[in-house]
């Protein structure tokens, strides 16, 4: 999952490594196929994938 900046017009990595698969593991290494639902709920956020249908938690944020 990316953040764009329109402004800059340039986007950085949030979550996960950028790798088209489906893998767990943590902010950096995760990965999905076809995120569809992102939500947040205190320092957690949970991602449906719905390719390979899924749900995961991501926790412990560092950069949000």
């Amino acid at each position: 999952m990316k953040e764009y900046n329109p402004e800059q017009n340039s986007g950085k990595v949030l979550i996960g490594s950028g790798q088209v698969k489906n893998s767990d593991g943590s902010q950096r290494t995760a990965s999905f196929v076809q995120v569809h639902g992102i939500c947040s709920y205190e320092k957690s956020i949970f991602i449906t994938d719905v390719a390979v249908g899924s749900i995961k938690l991501v926790t412990s944020l560092s950069e949000t």
